[in-house]
């Protein structure tokens, strides 16, 4: 029994090996303050104006880590408190923080401080060495309706001892410096938004060859559609003379009434003719025995 209960004290202290090829950044705030927006936004280039609360999702893009390719996940959280281990071990895994507050929500940015209580907690020492951005969205609002100035998020900024950014996921305005700075700020590694060297070649080699690939399939797709069209062009062509032959019945019988008329016509013209030139002879006799 005590041997028992001694492994499994062992296998809760090993700890799982890092994956190297992770960079985990985890975005933290109020619900509707736009952390799904900046991280969509950033990812797809895409601004979603309908609101759609988020329990968690996960994003990811290719970096660069140390000059190799490493896979940047962007892990967006939920806007409540209702999943505190959910949260927890997203502090515990992440290596870098996104505090996201509505320039135009007070209570917004008052929401972020027991989130920073509790990530300086879970991190200790370590915290130093971590890089965390304090972000006052929504800049792009009326002035009227700002209820933290850009001054007020510095100082609370400097307060805390972190970096500080106003973005606007709407006008897409600092969202990509925002995640290029949060890159800047880690110390144990020289993490970047830019592919070097052949993982830049590589890439870019890979998005040619999709990008020939959707140009074959769009074209495979304007030639299904073409032949379609030629086709319907020849149904439509043999439909109407189908129609026509249908129709030349009734066109001969008509036409044949019409030539029987026309011959009874002709029979009575001649008739008339005949009787005109009898009754012109008939006359000129009577002529000629009056001068006789």
């Amino acid at each position: 029994m005590g041997d028992a209960t001694n492994n499994k004290k062992i296998l809760q202290n090993i700890k799982m090996p890092e994956q190297s090829n992770d960079y985990r950044v985890v975005v933290f705030g109020a619900g509707g303050v736009g952390k799904s927006s900046l991280v969509l936004r950033f990812i797809k280039g895409t601004f979603r104006e309908s609101y759609i609360p988020t329990i968690e999702d996960t994003y990811r893009q290719v970096i660069s880590c140390n000059k190799n390719i490493c896979t940047l996940q962007i892990t967006d959280t939920t806007g409540s408190h209702q999943f505190p281990a959910m949260q927890r071990l997203s502090i515990t895994k992440g290596h870098a923080f996104i505090l996201v507050y509505s320039v135009c929500s007070k209570q917004s940015l008052e929401e972020l401080k027991p989130i920073w209580s509790l990530i300086r907690e879970l991190k200790g020492d370590e915290i130093s060495q971590i890089p965390v951005m304090l972000v006052g969205n929504k800049c792009d609002e009326p002035e009227e309706l700002r209820e933290v100035t850009n001054i007020e998020g510095q100082t609370e900024a400097a307060t805390w001892g972190i970096s500080f950014m106003e973005t606007s996921a709407k006008e897409n305005h600092n969202v990509t410096e925002l995640f290029q700075e949060l890159l800047n700020m880690e110390k144990n590694r020289n993490v970047s938004l830019q592919l070097d060297g052949k993982n830049k070649k590589k890439k870019e080699k890979k998005m040619l060859k999709e990008k020939a690939k959707e140009e074959k399939l769009l074209k495979e797709k304007k030639e299904k559609a073409k032949q379609q069209a030629k086709e319907k062009e020849k149904q439509t062509a043999k439909e109407a003379k189908e129609a026509k032959k249908k129709e030349e019945p009734k066109d001969k019988a008509a036409n044949g009434t019409n030539a029987k008329g026309g011959k009874d016509k002709d029979k009575d013209g001649a008739a008339g003719a005949a009787a005109g030139a009898e009754g012109e002879a008939s006359g000129t006799l009577k002529e000629k025995c009056k001068v006789m």
